[in-house]
């Protein structure tokens, strides 16, 4: 994505650029610590992350008991979180997933 700022994505306080090519948040503070989106499981309106406080990772231990320090965060859909990284990324015009949609015409 050269050229342009990464987007980013607060996470409990915490500032991560969004990077779709990598496929990973990078925190801002400290760039080594990164979050693979493979850590994501689905959700219906996108995605949610089991999200180490103490750590700022991705929870990798036991789903079915989690810790207090652990929480479950929504992460929207790439359309959302980079809408003009993913249109580059895929071969579409920046506005692509941020355009007006056509109205709708009325038939006389």
């Amino acid at each position: 994505m050269k050229g342009r700022k990464l987007p980013t994505f607060e996470i409990e306080g915490t500032l991560f650029l969004v990077d779709l090519n990598g496929n990973r948040f990078l925190e801002v503070g400290s760039p080594m610590n990164q979050i693979s989106f493979d850590s994501l499981g689905c959700h219906p309106h996108g995605f949610f992350l089991l999200y180490d406080k103490s750590s700022k990772k991705a929870w990798t231990g036991d789903k079915l008991k989690l810790p207090a320090h652990v929480v479950k965060v929504f992460v929207p859909f790439p359309y959302k979180l980079d809408p003009i990284g993913l249109a580059r990324k895929q071969g579409f015009p920046d506005d692509y997933y941020t355009r007006e949609p056509p109205q709708n015409k009325k038939k006389r």
